[in-house]
């Protein structure tokens, strides 16, 4: 016993383990957060309304795609570097890249989904009131640019507890206004306009922090100068890389869209909330390996500059650490299952069981692909996971079709956990090969 105790207070003197252990606090206590919000909703709202919320998100995340141009991806990966390195001027273009092409984006496709989104509830869902209340959500992602920033440089300069203590403060102000909107009878429209309230709060307050913060770390640029740079900076430079890293993962979202918007297509709303009962509660056995991650994206650029050995070694190590404890984290989840989703949502949400039983195999695998976004984007090889999700996409939309509509949420669940199994295999295969090749690499 003494011998694992001194092991771990050895391994937490690593920045890599204390910050993953910091995250996994954080997402720990925002999960629980999510899942009371989402409860309560699941309570009151019952299956069918339940059911029309989630599909508000599914549409506002369909739009979304259009709206990611990788410009938070690509400044995470590139400012990182910048940041080791020490270069300010650079980071003053990457920050000025961030908004110029976030800002852009939102003004073109932005305001053109508010626009359109009863249009599009009534072709997808047969219900233009989802596109009114998806509006809400579409509009408040303008104020949502201050604080994802904020968010973004405390990972960068490794921030990690201010960045946890505050993304948890995010959580539980709008888990708290959401219930408090559902429980007083507001409903789907009391829900969306607290996200609205929380997102235009945290903007005023992320202009303040970050202004405090560059005080005291000069080598980060002023609001002013940040500002000065948005009108000057040459959005080429840095659009090509982001562009690559959206376009894989704008594929790999819509794929998580795929069987929600079918189901709200060809199925009853209550499938839906079922689904995404099942789905929510079984992805709780990611909540110790999601946060690796988003340390991933900082430390894999920082091990690059000890070579490819380095990065190697601390990819395959982390994959393999991950995927073990998500594989007993989804057993422990599966065996309670029955005896929670009867707890705490009730026997109306017991149809959700077949489909938590197929998607627990997902989320055992997905522990193991945890790192495999941020070693592409390490190495600039986005082009390979790129053509990979395309071309699984492209030959799995009509099988999702049909899965889902012979089988119901059941179809959803065996397509989701088939597909993503397969193009996890394959990245692996790819990435194998890569490394192989050392001499193609750019490290």
């Amino acid at each position: 016993m003494i011998k694992w105790v001194e092991i771990i207070k050895e391994n937490l003197k690593h920045h890599f383990v204390r910050d993953v252990a910091i995250l996994q606090v954080g997402t720990i206590a925002s999960t629980g957060l999510g899942f009371i919000a989402s409860l309560v909703m699941a309570r009151v709202f019952k299956p069918d309304l339940y059911g029309e919320y989630v599909l508000i998100f599914s549409l506002v995340g369909l739009i979304g795609l259009f709206m990611n141009v990788g410009s938070g991806d690509a400044a995470t990966t590139l400012l990182a570097e910048a940041y080791n390195k020490k270069d300010r001027e650079s980071i003053l273009g990457i920050i000025a890249y961030f908004f110029k092409i976030s800002s852009l984006t939102f003004i073109i496709v932005g305001l053109l989904g508010i626009i359109l989104s009863p249009f599009l509830a009534e072709i997808l869902y047969h219900q233009a009131l989802i596109g009114q209340w998806a509006r809400v959500i579409l509009f408040s992602n303008i104020f949502l640019l201050g604080f994802s920033f904020y968010s973004l440089v405390l990972q960068v300069v490794r921030k990690i507890t201010q960045y946890t203590i505050l993304e948890n403060i995010n959580k539980l102000a709008v888990s708290f206004l959401i219930i408090l909107a559902v429980v007083f009878g507001l409903g789907v429209w009391g829900a969306v306009v607290a996200q609205l309230a929380v997102t235009l709060i945290f903007a005023i307050l992320a202009y303040y922090w970050y202004r405090k913060f560059q005080t005291n770390n000069q080598i980060f640029p002023t609001w002013l100068e940040i500002a000065s740079a948005v009108f000057s900076i040459n959005k080429k430079k840095y659009f090509l890389f982001g562009f690559q890293i959206a376009m894989d993962k704008n594929i790999v979202n819509f794929r998580s869209f795929i069987p929600t918007i079918a189901m709200g297509y060809l199925l009853a709303s209550s499938e839906v909330a079922f689904y995404r009962i099942a789905f929510s509660y079984i992805s709780l056995s990611t909540l110790l390996v999601s946060p690796i991650s988003y340390i991933l994206n900082i430390q894999l650029p920082k091990t690059k500059i000890f070579g490819l050995s380095s990065l190697k070694k601390r990819f395959f190590q982390t994959a393999l650490i991950s995927g073990v404890i998500s594989s007993y984290l989804t057993l422990f989840f599966l065996m309670i299952a029955p005896f929670l989703i009867k707890l705490f949502y009730g026997n109306e949400y017991l149809p959700t069981l077949p489909a938590i039983y197929i998607l627990a195999v997902n989320f055992a695998v997905s522990g193991f692909g945890v790192g495999l976004g941020a070693i592409f984007r390490t190495l600039n090889k986005m082009k390979y996971p790129l053509i990979i999700n395309g071309i699984v996409v492209s030959l799995s939309i009509l099988p999702a079709y049909i899965l889902i509509k012979d089988f119901g949420m059941v179809g959803a669940a065996w397509w989701v956990t088939v597909v993503n199994v397969i193009t996890i295999a394959v990245d692996f295969i790819v990435l194998n090969i890569l490394f192989k090749k050392t001499g193609s690499l750019s490290v």
